[in-house]
């Protein structure tokens, strides 16, 4: 009862927020409802209460609260994130032409029916995706959808580990989590390792030390859902950190540590499940892999252009040489290799190249600064650009074109560009500050600054920066 009541409240309270902040804070709530899944995580406890569908819910008032926020219906009308303007970056061109194609794909499928489903989830997404980059338009959103992750990811790997202490109940590997099989579900938990760390670095107070918590759990939880891709996965991963982190020695130390800890922590059936893969023509699921990476090869060579259709390849596999009936391909670029043909995969790497490009580019513009604002800025690169990184590694072994969390995280690193680059328009009666007082502010950074400094990064107006007019 108490979890329903908070969803209704989460849910109530996301849709009136839209009439105070404007549409990104339900856009906020659907994030968190996506990522932390209540309806899997709370089944039990929702069972006797009323099913709704809470992400349908709250992305309702997140669109239909748009263009009235827009137009000054909705919101404060001199709040600055109305006179910001993101331009549209690569990234984001890039994830509307994949959405073109993997349409495309549906329209031409082998069996429409069959693709249906999967083309309803990935069309949710890009347009939640789309309405993303108009309304995150200044870095405490970022930051605040940053930490709705790491926080949603972080609880549901604390729920797992205390499911497993109380009870010896190993939920991923009995029933994964949320349509996730055990190695999906482990690595969206795998990527949740970065976002909280990278949350512990950007945060100035003493709590901070709190993002550190979960890391054990969802250390533990992966290792207990005996996915080697998931680990691995982090660990390719975590060879990032270093490159972004402002706290090497910190770092370092906490790597140690975590070296150490992990065979100790590991139990005997763990680390025979990890050291099979040593033995690979002895291991069946690594075979099956190797097969069914080679069927979807084949498919995708007979459909090139449009693919077999939205997850259409697995009516196909058996006629292709794999080991069973609609065996999935695990492997990302292979499944939508033979989904939507060779460019419709070629779409999706551009997706993940361009992201990490972006984010990139934003690292190196901060190169030389150490104020606040960067190094939170910093920080919440390294966190994206390290859980992106451990989840395309993953999806070499897995098929999660559908996980959201991806998804919202290549948003907010394409955002973080398009916010660094924005145009500012000034709010009517207010005039712009003369433009020789803003080089005249510019001299006086120069001279006193020990090096150069790009100062205009994430600068982004508040009421201050707007004098009345005859000011």
């Amino acid at each position: 009862m108490i979890q329903f009541l908070l969803l209704v409240f989460v849910t109530v309270g996301g849709s009136l927020g839209a009439l105070v902040r404007g549409p990104i804070v339900p856009f906020a709530v659907y994030v968190l409802i996506s990522v932390f899944r209540p309806q899997f995580l709370w089944k039990w406890q929702l069972a006797s209460m009323p099913d709704a569908s809470w992400a349908f819910y709250i992305s309702l008032a997140a669109l239909g609260s748009y263009l009235p926020w827009v137009f000054g219906m909705f919101g404060t009308p001199r709040d600055p994130e109305r006179f910001v303007h993101p331009p549209f970056t690569w990234s984001h061109r890039v994830m509307c032409g994949f959405s073109l194609w993997m349409t495309l794909s549906y329209l031409f499928a082998n069996d429409m029916y069959t693709a249906y489903p999967v083309y309803e989830d990935f069309m949710k997404i890009f347009i939640m995706y789309l309405l993303g980059t108009q309304v995150i338009r200044m870095m405490w959103q970022v930051k605040v959808l940053y930490l709705v992750m790491a926080l949603s990811v972080a609880y549901i790997a604390i729920d797992i580990v205390h499911l497993y202490l109380t009870t010896g109940y190993l939920v991923l590997v009995k029933k994964g989590f949320a349509g996730l099989d055990n190695n999906g579900a482990a690595l969206m938990l795998a990527m949740g390792i970065p976002l909280c760390y990278f949350a512990f670095e950007f945060t100035k107070r003493w709590y901070r030390f709190a993002f550190l918590v979960p890391i054990p759990f969802v250390v533990e939880s992966i290792m207990s859902s005996y996915s080697r891709g998931a680990m691995l996965s982090a660990i390719v991963g975590g060879v990032f950190y270093i490159f972004f982190s402002r706290r090497r020695v910190f770092l370092i130390a906490c790597i140690v540590a975590t070296a150490c800890a992990v065979p100790v922590v590991a139990g005997k059936e763990i680390q025979d499940r990890f050291l099979s893969s040593q033995k690979g023509g002895e291991d069946d699921s690594i075979n099956s892999r190797y097969v069914s990476w080679d069927c979807a090869r084949r498919i995708a060579n007979d459909f090139p252009v449009f693919g077999a259709g939205v997850r259409c390849s697995n009516l196909l596999t058996l006629s292709y040489g794999a080991d069973m009936d609609g065996r999935t391909i695990h492997n990302i670029y292979l499944q939508i290799a033979a989904d939507t043909g060779w460019i419709g995969m070629a779409w999706y790497i551009l997706l993940a190249g361009f992201t990490l490009v972006a984010l990139l580019r934003a690292r190196w513009r901060l190169r030389h600064r150490t104020d606040d604002e960067a190094n939170l800025t910093v920080a919440i690169i390294g966190g994206i650009f390290c859980s992106l990184v451990t989840f395309y590694f993953g999806a070499i072994f897995l098929s999660l074109e559908t996980l959201e969390l991806p998804y919202f995280l290549m948003l907010l690193g394409g955002q973080i560009w398009a916010i660094a680059n924005a145009q500012v328009s000034r709010p009517p009666g207010v005039r712009q500050v003369p433009i020789a007082r803003v080089a005249r502010a510019a001299r006086q950074a120069a001279v006193q600054a020990p090096r150069p400094a790009r100062t205009d990064f994430g600068r982004l107006p508040t009421r201050a920066d707007f004098p009345p007019a005859g000011s």
